[in-house]
């Protein structure tokens, strides 16, 4: 959560241990970071029990590296997972480490690690391709005119099978057959849109970061000119120069990317997570300097798909360097082209799909007619990126409470199996126990909303579910559940400063959504006797 320099300066202290202040406690992810050197560390407390054996390790293998002693102490919360270990340590400190693996059947892992092949060819010269820029604005400058890196890597794509075949050939025997006909189809006629469609997510995101900015700056104009200002005409004209100033930062860091960076936040190229997608936070942070002018701080925070559903989810606080960030926005697209969908779930499976117009007249795993309904039908949006901006002072941290503040929120896991894609089934011929494996899974992650708010009963996957939904701005992505915090909260502060709507260009038009994130894997589903879940 802290930059190369202030994290370095940490590092050193703690080795040192010289200076009367010097640190002596790190809190810290569960691995520490790769490359982190703390010196000697001779004691590990770990507030979680590890997935794995193997995690176990990495986690606490820093200690005792000087001496061979440590003192390792877990805290074990009262979960399933926590219990089972708790009963059994052995099975955790003496337990099988398996080595990390990647399901390589899944295509979109298969199709940017191509991509990234491809790249790597014109690095070796085996693709006739100019110098990649560092920069992706220079990258996205011509990305696909003749002459383009992109367009020199896709046309080596479509136009010579041998890099897609040479590709394949590194896996040997480890890929399906329907894996490397999918890719090879997305080599010849899918690369180009899906390159395509990156460029533009990249070039509206500019486009729209300097619309902003003009939009601040006629609104801050406009305020400034007004005669008799009051305190709180004061407050939004600084709020406004404040967010001008971090907007332009987003769009200096925007260009700045390095380009390898932007592929990869592009899902062009493979990331570390290998399976998961990561969310992210922005985070803005304004302050006047003794000169009257502005001091601002833009950082991000990622978190993976299944944990920043809920973690970077709106009215949720994000805590980092002393500061806490109240989450009041979402990238929404905008209303011409919005980023949410409408989606169908089946009230009684796992089964959703993007609502084509006509109601289904049932759902294509089990069959239900509730589908057709209307209380099946949602505002999705799959959550890429949410917003938290502010004064500094605001956003400060201090010591008037030991306890952090959490939203809570209702979440419902949607399975989806792919009945065609089930590659094998056992079971036993006595008794009500089988397995299956499935090499197509969704797995649908919702967060239904505020889970002490007034909403609807809904049927979801088998269960009724409390949804409230997040209400947000269809032009600016403001969250109104959030920085609604009075009756009389005053317009201007429910929409951001940039807002179209704060102009009058447009009415409000407000869109309540589910938030999403979904995983295409491979499974395995069990039958239990039903005597595993009575209670006696």
């Amino acid at each position: 959560l802290l930059k190369r320099a202030p994290r370095e300066d940490l590092e050193a202290a703690f080795k040192a241990g010289t200076a009367p202040d010097a640190p002596n406690v790190l809190t810290a992810t569960p691995t520490l970071e790769m490359g982190i050197d703390i010196g000697d560390l001779s004691s590990v407390m770990l507030t979680s029990v590890p997935r794995t054996p193997a995690s176990y390790i990495q986690r606490v293998g820093r200690s005792g590296r000087s001496s061979g002693n440590s003192l390792v102490t877990t805290f074990v919360p009262t979960d399933t997972h926590g219990l089972y270990y708790l009963a059994d340590p052995e099975a955790m400190l003496a337990g099988d480490v398996r080595p990390p693996n990647c399901y390589l059947d899944a295509s979109e892992i298969l199709q940017r690690q191509y991509i990234a092949y491809l790249v790597d060819r014109t690095a070796d010269g085996a693709v006739d391709a100019p110098l990649l820029p560092r920069r992706i604005s220079k990258l996205m400058k011509n990305a696909l005119d003749t002459g383009g890196f992109l367009r020199a890597v896709i046309d080596a794509s479509v136009g010579d099978p041998s890099h897609v075949e040479a590709f394949l050939a590194l896996f040997g025997e480890s890929l399906a057959e329907l894996s490397m006909g999918l890719l090879r189809e997305f080599a010849s006629s899918g690369i180009e849109a899906q390159v395509k469609e990156a460029v533009d997510t990249w070039t509206e995101h500019q486009d729209d970061l300097s619309k902003r900015i003009k939009r601040l700056t006629a609104a801050a104009d406009r305020l400034e000119g007004q005669a008799g200002r009051t305190d709180d005409d004061e407050q939004t004209l600084s709020d406004l120069y404040g967010q001008r100033s971090a907007v332009r930062l987003l769009l200096k860091e925007h260009r700045d990317e390095y380009s390898l960076s932007g592929l990869e936040r592009l899902r062009l190229l493979p990331n570390f997570m290998l399976l998961d997608d990561t969310i992210t936070l922005d985070a803005s942070m304004w302050s006047r300097d003794e000169s009257g002018g502005f001091h601002t701080e833009v950082v991000e925070y990622q978190r993976g798909g299944r944990r920043g559903i809920i973690e970077l989810a709106p009215g949720n606080s994000f805590y980092a360097a002393g500061h806490r960030h109240v989450i009041d926005a979402l990238e929404i697209g905008t209303a011409d082209a919005p980023a949410y969908e409408t989606w169908r779930l089946c009230p009684d499976c796992g089964y959703g799909a993007i609502d084509e117009g006509a109601a289904p007249a049932e759902c294509v795993r089990c069959r239900s007619k509730r589908i057709a309904d209307t209380g099946a039908k949602h505002q999705m949006l799959r959550l890429k990126r949410s917003y938290a901006s502010g004064s500094e002072e605001a956003a400060r941290v201090y010591d008037e409470s030991d306890e952090r503040r959490r939203e809570r929120y209702n979440d419902v896991l949607c399975v989806d199996v792919d009945p065609q894609r089930i590659e094998g089934a056992w079971t036993l011929a006595d008794k009500a126990f089988g397995a299956e494996f499935a090499g197509g899974t969704h797995f649908r992650t919702i967060n239904l909303g505020f889970a002490e708010r007034s909403g609807e009963k809904r049927s979801i996957a088998g269960n009724a579910h409390h949804v409230t939904g997040f209400t947000v701005c269809a032009f600016c992505g403001a969250v109104r559940d959030v920085r609604q915090r009075t009756p009389d909260t005053p317009f201007e502060r429910l929409h951001q400063g940039w807002c179209t709507v704060r102009s009058g260009k447009n009415t409000e038009q407000w869109q309540q959504v589910v938030l999403y994130h979904e995983l295409n894997t491979e499974s395995v589903r069990m039958l239990l006797p039903v005597s595993m879940f009575e209670v006696a």
